[in-house]
């Protein structure tokens, strides 16, 4: 189970090992929870939990600070890069996270973008499962799983 909702198991062929697959736009920050039926009793055990984070934000005018209307921020992920743990963290191929600064500190490490790819919805867990976004009141916003993310922003009349 993945929160609320049942994901039925079947075996691999392997003595004692299931698996079960829960499709991409239905990954939601939860408890993963094997629940089996032993002489009759469900016993549930909690083998973990996912975690989706939310790159989120509104785009505004640096003078107006009105948003900009119909702004395009598109989603970019760095393969094979992770997200850093902590501020002691590193490793290569780790970029800045909320673990790896303190809060209300400013983002100093800029994103690899020679290295970003356009974000392929259909083999990532993307949600919504669009790569663009626009809104007449400049929010944007995902939920994913943790690595490494960056957004590009156009607007008409801006560069």
């Amino acid at each position: 189970m993945l929160g609320s909702k049942a994901y039925p198991m079947s075996g691999t062929g392997n003595p004692n090992e299931y698996s079960a697959t829960i499709p991409a736009n239905e990954v939601t920050s939860d408890d993963l929870v094997v629940v089996a039926t032993c002489n009759g009793n469900d016993e549930s055990t909690t083998i973990g939990s996912v975690t989706l984070y939310d790159p989120i934000g509104r785009i505004t005018d640096s003078i107006t600070h009105q948003p900009v209307a119909e702004a395009t921020v598109t989603l970019y992920q760095v393969p094979d890069w992770l997200a850093k743990t902590g501020p002691q963290d590193t490793r290569p191929n780790t970029c800045q996270s909320d673990n790896s600064k303190t809060a209300g500190e400013a983002w100093n490490q800029p994103a690899p973008t020679t290295l970003g790819m356009l974000v392929n919805t259909d083999a990532t867990v993307v949600i919504p499962r669009i790569n663009q976004q626009a809104a007449d009141d400049g929010y944007y916003g995902w939920n994913l799983f943790p690595g490494c993310w960056y957004v590009t922003v156009e607007a008409s009349g801006y560069s």
